[in-house]
């Protein structure tokens, strides 16, 4: 199948740090949606018609309910901490997962605590996925991968001002007993982790830049994140990627 690597959970974080005029204030970053699913067929690489998606607790949440869509993208608002399983169904698609159990497991970080004030530190999950149709495909049929998303995208605010900064850093991700990667920057505070730039696990974030204390405590020290495998294969012919966006807030030091 072809790979095709996309950063469609940095689009809008570019346009909120593009928004704000010489010498205006900017209102800031909007909330992320807990949970973003980009759902396609393999075959067209269209939308899925008809596609029922759940996020099913597998560590004793509550369901969070039903999704919003807009084109090819589903989204849940506010999802509790855990872990869920996603389960996707949808006429004449091969499913994914079901009774409660999926080969998609997303987790939902609690987030950072006890940050210093004027900072924030925002985190929505990302998954894409390519479902194969039941019968023959149509012709032509391009065999297409869900598309890679990047381990994480991100933009770097003023905690104070809602104001984007031109030139944060230095910012890494790291994984324990791995060397952290730098980030592709780009202008307006946006970064961008690419998939497979770190082992997957339990990581840590650090943003930092000149004049603003680094993310996170008092000590400083980051906060954690947990970093995906990369693109899966799965037997049913489908695949999926999962990634991370992230909006940042400093503290003026």
């Amino acid at each position: 199948m072809r790979r095709i690597l996309v950063l469609l959970p940095l689009a809008p974080l570019l346009v909120l740090a593009g928004t704000s005029s010489a010498g205006a204030v900017s209102p800031g970053p909007i909330n992320l949606p807990a949970v973003q699913l980009v759902a396609q067929n393999a075959c067209t690489g269209k939308a899925v018609p008809g596609l029922s998606a759940t996020l099913s607790p597998t560590s004793g949440e509550v369901s969070p309910g039903p999704t919003q869509r807009a084109g090819l993208t589903h989204r849940w608002k506010t999802v509790a901490p855990g872990t869920y399983a996603l389960i996707l169904s949808a006429p004449g698609m091969v499913g994914i997962g079901g009774a409660g159990t999926s080969p998609i497991s997303v987790e939902v970080s609690p987030g950072p605590s006890q940050l210093v004030a004027n900072s924030f530190f925002q985190q929505g999950q990302i998954v894409s996925v390519a479902m194969v149709p039941t019968t023959i495909p149509p012709s032509p049929c391009f065999d297409l991968s869900a598309p890679t998303l990047p381990e994480m995208s991100g933009v770097v605010f003023d905690g104070k001002t809602r104001a984007p900064l031109a030139s944060p850093g230095p910012i890494s991700l790291s994984v324990p007993g791995e060397v952290s990667p730098g980030p592709i920057s780009y202008p307006g505070g946006a970064f961008v982790f690419p998939a497979g730039a770190v082992a997957p696990g339990s990581g840590t974030l650090s943003v930092s830049a000149p004049g603003y204390l680094p993310l996170g405590n008092a000590a400083g020290g980051g906060v954690p994140v947990t970093c995906q495998p990369g693109p899966q294969q799965l037997p049913g012919g489908d695949s999926f990627s999962e990634g991370q966006a992230v909006v940042v807030g400093l503290a003026p030091g």
